[in-house]
């Protein structure tokens, strides 16, 4: 895959971003899932004004613009790979809380819960036991789809500059491509590998999700 004007071999610089990708893609998925998961179950089995206060919030944090939020804190903090995921984290919950809500208003009343409360069973092991699993295909399927989102967004920050010096990804591979004419003089091979691994991979993580959506929803199942 050639060299940069350094002479460094970029083949290697990819393969490099490989991992990290996933690193940024897996962590702020499986935590912002974890925490998304968790309060919409809470919302709306529990209700009154702890549904109120987590709703509140929801809809305020998700009104804020990501990325913009995410170009103004790394120029504050520096283009750290812990601040970028910290940020992904902190503003990538609300919309599946607001899912799973509504998913468990219509659950909450189902026979097997009720068979459950008067058995005496805590409100805790109801959610845990006979709720999520209702749900967890779902949870799951919106994880994977969390991926994504979240390795384009550090290559939409690493390609503007603001991305982590120390650590090589393909977003950077990018940036240091067009700052230095990398179009102009026409080496393919600084841009299009790096572009076409990102497009790749996120196209990759959206198949794996929409393969889940039978799991998901059993009516798109095909009865042969």
């Amino acid at each position: 895959m050639g060299t940069d004007t350094l002479g460094r071999d970029l083949s290697q610089g990819l393969l490099f971003g490989f991992p990290v990708a996933l690193l940024i893609g897996f962590t702020t998925s499986v935590i912002t899932t974890v925490i998304g998961a968790g309060l919409g179950i809470t919302s709306g089995y529990i209700g009154g004004r702890t549904d109120d206060l987590i709703q509140r919030v929801s809809d305020i944090v998700n009104n804020f613009p990501v990325l913009p939020l995410l170009i103004f804190l790394t120029f504050i903090f520096g283009g750290k790979l812990w601040v970028i995921v910290l940020v992904l984290i902190a503003f990538g919950w609300p919309a599946l809380v607001i899912i799973v809500r509504s998913m468990i208003l219509s659950i909450k009343s189902a026979p097997f819960v009720e068979a459950a409360v008067s058995v005496g069973a805590s409100k805790w092991r109801i959610m845990g036991r006979h709720i999520f699993p209702q749900v967890a295909p779902y949870i799951l399927s919106q994880m994977i789809f969390y991926t994504p989102t979240a390795i384009l967004s550090e290559a939409a920050l690493s390609f503007l500059g603001l991305g982590d010096p120390s650590m090589p990804t393909w977003g950077q591979i990018l940036e240091y491509g067009f700052k230095n004419g990398a179009v102009y003089l026409g080496y393919w091979w600084w841009v299009l590998p790096p572009g076409l691994l990102i497009i790749f991979s996120a196209v990759t993580f959206v198949l794996i999700a929409l393969g889940l959506e039978p799991v998901v929803n059993p009516r798109l199942r095909r009865w042969k």
